[in-house]
């Protein structure tokens, strides 16, 4: 690809996009400042002073794509501003409520993407599927756990715990983490080594999003089985009944009997759909026509 591509997003520095130049962050400050802090609680977006260094180098990119996380509504307009030709490309990776689609300043974006196959419906967006960017091999560890969960509460938590209950009640071993504060979180790399010694990964979405979060993707990159609640899972590529096992359709008593059972290897060309880079690629298919 020949594409001069900049990526703009909250953060660069964490999970899967250590070390990827192409993307750089919105803003300079870190989140918790106080200046960042002040300007949250009077509702203002931080001003041009407060951005990156990539405003510096803006009319080196002929593709800017504009992550939903940490966007501001006037960063579009600064950017055509210093290099009209460039275009930009917004990217929804959360699902699409009345508050982050009004923020959007579609008068100076090109074209708007979404990770959630329903929003594109619903919302004429254009879809490309979730990504991931395999950084770390796992570690060869001995198998502790049979399910490992990390994530924020989101108001999932009852849930969650009330299902490491019933499992354990089924002799099922669970390594659940609920993140409700910062003191609870552990780095990207961390939480591999906890999924290196599970069998399973549970991806439990908060709501009826039929978008594919990043769980889903862990298990296949890392081949680890996926116990999930996203029913809209079995009309994914790599769904395979003795590597999925979807709540809400599959046999709760049959839990344990999937666990055991072993993985089914999945076509590394499936695999690769999902990686960063093609992911990326599929922004500019169209053009190719």
């Amino acid at each position: 690809m020949d594409k001069k591509i900049l990526i703009l997003r909250k953060n660069c520095n964490d999970m899967f996009f250590i070390g990827n130049k192409i993307i750089q962050k919105y803003y300079f400050l870190k989140e918790n400042s106080i200046i960042v802090r002040i300007f949250r609680k009077i509702n203002i977006s931080l001003p041009w002073i407060f951005w990156g260094k990539w405003k510096k180098k803006i009319k080196n990119f002929d593709t800017i794509i504009m992550f939903d996380s940490g966007y501001n509504k006037n960063i579009p307009k600064y950017i055509k501003r210093k290099n009209r030709n460039a275009k930009i490309i917004f990217w929804y990776w959360n699902s699409l409520v009345e508050y982050n689609n009004r923020l959007i300043d579609k008068q100076y974006i090109d074209e708007i993407w979404t990770y959630n196959k329903l929003d594109a419906i619903n919302y004429n967006l254009k879809y490309n599927s979730q990504f991931y960017h395999k950084m770390y091999e796992l570690f060869e560890n001995e198998i502790k756990y049979e399910i490992i969960f990390m994530g924020r509460d989101k108001g999932r938590k009852n849930q969650i715990d009330k299902m490491n209950k019933d499992l354990e009640e089924k002799g099922i071993k669970c390594n659940f983490m609920i993140i409700e504060n910062e003191r609870d979180y552990i780095s990207y790399k961390s939480y591999l080594e906890e999924v290196s010694r599970a069998k399973c990964i549970l991806d439990y979405q908060f709501n009826d999003n039929t978008g594919l979060s990043l769980r889903p993707l862990e298990a296949l990159f890392y081949r680890k089985k996926l116990i999930t609640n996203n029913k809209d899972i079995i009309n994914y590529d790599f769904y395979r009944p003795n590597n999925i096992f979807v709540l809400g359709i599959d046999d709760m008593d049959k839990i344990k009997k999937f666990i055991d059972s072993p993985y089914e290897e999945i076509d590394e060309e499936i695999i690769n759909y999902y990686e960063f880079n093609s992911w990326l690629q599929r922004f500019f298919e169209e053009e190719k026509c």
